[in-house]
């Protein structure tokens, strides 16, 4: 019969016609944003902290000394021959009804409040969280790994102060 070569059964209708297989949209929860932000605020402090050692080992005029304050806080002070040149203080907060990265150089007033020089919030781009730079001048990265946050701050906030 005829009809027998129609007989599509066994086949993958959707491989052999070229349609993309049905997905299920993720959803993304609040947790899950949560976990995100606390797991890229660990892993930007280790980069960075590791960024430090290392600059710290190849450059001996400079010396690197972190505080962490509490879980959520953490300042870097930078000296050159014994002369504070710059600190940061990298904090995950939970302004603006959610959890972002802060980042504030302002050396001499890290007690107290927060005031930011750039603060890195969560988005969702193609179902997958990344993070987005609100605060940035250049804007040139939207979406952003945490080595992407980490060179953001060395290049912005370290490296203009570092003299030869």
């Amino acid at each position: 019969r005829d009809l027998d070569r129609f007989n599509v059964q066994d086949e993958d209708l959707f491989a052999k016609l070229g349609i993309s297989d049905y997905q299920e949209k993720t959803t993304i929860t609040d947790l899950d944003v949560n976990q995100f932000m606390v797991g890229s605020y660990h892993q930007i402090r280790k980069t960075f902290e590791g960024l430090c050692g290392q600059f710290e080992k190849t450059n001996n005029r400079y010396k690197v000394i972190i505080e962490a304050i509490d879980t959520r806080n953490c300042i870097y002070q930078f000296y050159q021959d014994g002369k504070l040149i710059t600190g940061l203080k990298l904090s995950l907060d939970d302004s603006f009804g959610r959890l972002n990265i802060g980042i504030s150089n302002n050396s001499y007033s890290f007690s107290g409040g927060h005031s930011w020089n750039d603060l890195y919030s969560p988005s969702i781009s193609n179902g997958k969280l990344k993070l987005t730079s609100l605060l940035s001048i250049e804007k040139t990265i939207d979406e952003m790994e945490t080595d992407d946050v980490v060179r953001n701050i060395w290049e912005n906030y370290v490296k203009p102060y570092l003299h030869k």
